[in-house]
């Protein structure tokens, strides 16, 4: 079985193939033929599963670069991850310098995006959608979006969350989201 997927390659304008997508700590592959889950760097282009993600949280302290979180049916989904998406708030930032973002909602539950927790503040911007202006996600829908049972679909009070994923043709089986973590 031939096992091919495009990730894009910054330097040279073109896209990187690989034919096997492997975990950079454990060295697994990632070809599960139901799903594709994992983490990516798309500065260095590191891959972390999932696994070794929730394992180690060392990765927001020692990737300097914020990480894209991949979730895919479709192995072919991320090939033509748009540039200016995927590098999108390149580093990590920090907010003495970003003061907008704090003024910054929600654009499924209209709540302060950037909310300090345990884990630090951090928000999430979908990548992949048909529409030239990127969703920004709190932490908390970003929970809601990822979860595979999909349990907000049968609650009356995020209904507004399937008016948003119909109107703008949101493809929650093939999800990328840009993960922002704050200094």
């Amino acid at each position: 079985m031939n096992e091919i997927s495009h990730i894009y390659y910054e330097k040279n304008d073109y896209f990187l193939c690989q034919k096997e997508l492997r975990c950079k700590e454990c060295f697994s592959k990632l070809n599960n033929k139901t799903k594709y889950l994992f983490y990516l760097c798309p500065i260095s282009k590191d891959i972390i599963c999932e696994e070794c993600y929730k394992r180690n949280n060392m990765y927001e302290i020692n990737y300097p670069f914020n990480l894209l979180f991949i979730k895919c049916k479709n192995k072919n989904i991320f090939e033509h991850l748009p540039k200016e998406n995927a590098l999108l708030f390149r580093d990590r930032i920090n907010l003495v310098n970003h003061y907008e973002i704090l003024d910054e909602i929600c654009d499924i539950c209209s709540k302060q995006l950037c909310i300090l927790n345990n884990q630090g503040a951090c928000f999430y911007i979908l990548v992949n959608i048909i529409r030239k202006n990127n969703f920004l996600i709190c932490n908390n829908c970003f929970d809601l979006l990822n979860d595979d049972k999909r349990n907000w679909n049968f609650k009356r009070k995020y209904e507004h969350i399937n008016e948003l994923i119909l109107n703008n043709f949101i493809d929650l089986d093939n999800l990328i989201f840009k993960k922002v973590k704050l200094c």
